[in-house]
């Protein structure tokens, strides 16, 4: 597992008795939240990762950057002496926001890359002006990774140095660099180029079982008038309680799909026209042509030409309930994603699974989520499934049909899936998903969804 505190770190997990054992800090110096795996054409393991850092040259500049971890001996043990240990793409400019999750599919890998502001525009919490770079709001990828080579900054580009001083950070931002409009042009099987965009933190990825990638996204912390990208006009829509998380735009899910403009706005790229001529930000002067979300965010794609019109669904303007929810709810901070194996049984199998939690902004609005959801695969509908963790924030479903649950604190939860056991004189349901009610502050154990008996534990802390 990959910490922006610890590191990389692995252990030994035993699915069938829920443990988690001999724990191992492994790269203790690459802090992040992204990591993946890879088996190369020369049949060596590789490991992914994403890290934040300041540049050399300025301090007050935060980047991004993409290791390559290759396990050049065979020991299984990453990092060993003789193993390469090398950054494929540096200086992706970050502030509120950086590289986080990333997954990968044969040899193709896909990156999540929120906005370095907070609006897609020109405010940051470090105050600079310089706006939205190339990479900021999009899903990321490199088509092939046996093409990469193992030299520093193989997938990344010349416009973007690893540790530029103030000028040259502004200059990739805006677009004044030669080659900072790259990441959208390219057609470099090598390259770390953007995949699709319009959004304003993909924070979750995962491929379900039938290969296609979706992701989740945090969508607003701030009035949304202050961003909203319409063609109509520039005021709120549907918001319920007038509070912070005014407009009440629900975070949300996508299923990714090639140049898709999720619609949300880039102020430095969405208009230019290199980027336009490669096939991105088509929803700029075409609402109907941007991917709506999957499930109900109480967002219209910007009126009777988008793509959906939430303004009619039964939850428009309405107090969003996180026990019983309609869409993923406003300001949720989803924090994890992934699909229902074959181990789940049958009603379950390919649904998502998302983790919320929006303890580390603080309580917006009342709206306290700390909780796993379930989202449909064709209707976009949402149920709650398990509540009262202190702070997941990763879901990963394993292949024996379990679920485990990440907490930021250092907690790893097992949600376990078993046959249902009939009570109040309910017939029994064979192979139904009892989801625990898990109380991670006390450990405690309560009554599963739809009135199954569950069991649960927390196996690591």
């Amino acid at each position: 597992m990959s910490s922006n505190v610890h590191g990389v770190r692995r252990l030994e997990y035993d699915a069938s008795a829920g443990t988690l054992t001999n724990r191992v800090d492994v790269l203790a110096s690459i802090a992040g939240n992204g990591i993946a795996f890879h088996r190369d054409d020369q049949g060596r393991d590789n490991l992914y990762l994403v890290e934040g850092y300041v540049s050399s040259s300025d301090s007050s500049l935060r980047l991004s950057r993409l290791w390559r971890v290759v396990d050049q001996d065979g020991d299984g043990v990453f990092g060993s002496a003789g193993d390469v240990s090398v950054v494929i793409a540096w200086g992706i400019p970050r502030d509120d926001h950086g590289l986080n999750h990333i997954q990968v599919l044969g040899d193709s890998l896909f990156l999540g890359s929120g906005v370095r502001t907070r609006n897609g525009a020109l405010q940051t919490f470090s105050g600079d002006s310089f706006g939205e770079s190339a990479f900021g709001g999009a899903t990321l990828t490199i088509d092939d990774l046996d093409a990469v080579g193992e030299t520093a900054n193989a997938a990344g580009f010349a416009a973007y140095p690893e540790h530029p001083d103030a000028t040259a950070y502004a200059d990739a931002i805006d677009g004044t660099a030669a080659g900072s409009e790259l990441p959208f042009t390219t057609t470099a099987t090598d390259k770390l180029r953007v995949h699709s965009a319009g959004t304003r933190n993909p924070f979750g990825l995962a491929f379900d079982g039938s290969g296609v990638l979706w992701f989740t996204v945090n969508f607003h912390r701030v009035n949304n008038a202050v961003y909203d990208r319409s063609v109509l006009d520039a005021t709120a829509e549907g918001d319920a309680f007038q509070g912070s998380s005014h407009d009440d735009v629900h975070d949300q899910l996508f299923r990714a799909a090639a140049r898709a403009d999720y619609g949300y706005r880039n102020s430095n790229w969405q208009e230019a026209a290199m980027a336009q001529a490669a096939g991105f930000f088509t929803g700029v002067g075409d609402p109907a042509l941007l991917t709506p979300a999957h499930s109900f965010d109480n967002l219209d794609q910007d009126g009777p030409g988008g793509p959906d019109l939430d303004s009619l669904h039964p939850a428009w303007n309405a107090l969003h309930v996180p026990a019983s929810p309609e869409g993923l709810g406003p300001s949720s901070a989803l924090t994890g994603l992934d699909f229902g194996g074959p181990g789940l049984p049958p009603r379950y199998r390919d649904h998502a699974f998302v983790a919320r939690w929006n303890g580390q902004n603080g309580i917006i609005d009342g709206l306290d989520y700390r909780d796993v959801v379930l989202v449909h695969p064709v209707t976009g509908a949402v149920e709650r499934v398990a509540a009262g963790f202190n702070s997941p924030t990763d879901v990963l479903a394993d292949a024996a049909g379990n679920l485990l649950v990440v907490s930021y604190y250092g907690s790893v939860w097992r949600i376990r899936s078993i046959a249902a056991i009939p009570i109040w004189g309910d017939a029994p349901v064979l192979g139904s998903l009892a989801l625990a009610v898990l109380l991670a502050l006390t450990g405690g154990l309560g009554l599963g969804w739809r009135g199954s008996r569950a069991a649960a534990a927390s196996i690591s802390s």
